[in-house]
């Protein structure tokens, strides 16, 4: 059982491959996640000529593309009949890859 209520921080996996500019998905148990573009740090961009696509620092020190495992906080949830869904960031200290 997941205490999903404002706030929390959470290991996720990124379960598809970023092959758009909108975002990210990871998947965490049952849960559902979105991660924006406005809410990845300004310091990574998109790369869709990336071997897989991917986000990535200017640096390339961090790559985040799929199956990577990602720490983040979880800004708002929503449930339906037979989903869970939920909105995350990776906009505050400690988050990313672990």
């Amino acid at each position: 059982m997941y205490d999903l209520f404002g706030y929390k921080l959470i290991d996720g996996m990124n379960k598809r491959n970023p092959s758009f500019m909108v975002g990210l998905f990871t998947q965490i148990g049952p849960l559902s996640c979105f991660i924006s573009k406005h809410s990845i740090p300004s310091d990574m961009e998109y790369a869709p000529d990336g071997n897989p696509p991917c986000y990535k620092s200017q640096d390339e020190d961090v790559v985040i593309q799929q199956d990577d495992k990602i720490r983040l906080k979880i800004v708002g949830t929503r449930v339906d009949a037979t989903d869970i869904f939920a909105i995350g960031t990776l906009m505050d200290d400690y988050l990313g890859l672990t």
